[in-house]
């Protein structure tokens, strides 16, 4: 992990349109995945956007950083369970709805049919 990345190299990055190589330089600031960081670049595509956005990087001591990136690393893992269980709650209705039973025995099949691989299982 990148412990500073210089305001100037950023500035340079952007003149020179190398969006991928911000978004690298981003990802290993943050720790984030290419998603979050490709969309964080995106967002914020413009000069001062950039330099607003990767100014705590360049301010910030080792432990700052480390902090705040477990902080967006773990809002990031709860919205995802978010999501998830959102998707959880429509499975078991479309269960129930199928005739399954209560909403127990509904979720309790959805839960059974579960692959172990699914993201589900990986994010808990």
């Amino acid at each position: 992990m990148s412990t500073i990345i210089q305001k100037q190299t950023v500035i340079d990055l952007l003149n020179a349109n190398q969006k991928i190589s911000l978004i690298r330089e981003y990802r290993s600031c943050t720790g984030l995945g290419l998603k979050e960081a490709k969309d964080a670049i995106e967002a914020n595509y413009n000069p001062a956007g950039i330099v607003e956005l990767f100014a705590p990087y360049n301010e910030m001591s080792d432990d700052e950083r480390e902090a705040e990136r477990e902080a967006e690393l773990k809002r990031v893992n709860d919205e995802r369970k978010k999501i998830i269980l959102k998707g959880m709650t429509t499975a078991c209705n479309v269960w129930q709805d199928l005739g399954f039973g209560s909403t127990l025995e509904a979720c309790q099949m959805v839960l059974m049919n579960l692959n172990d691989d699914s993201r589900f299982t990986k994010i808990q």
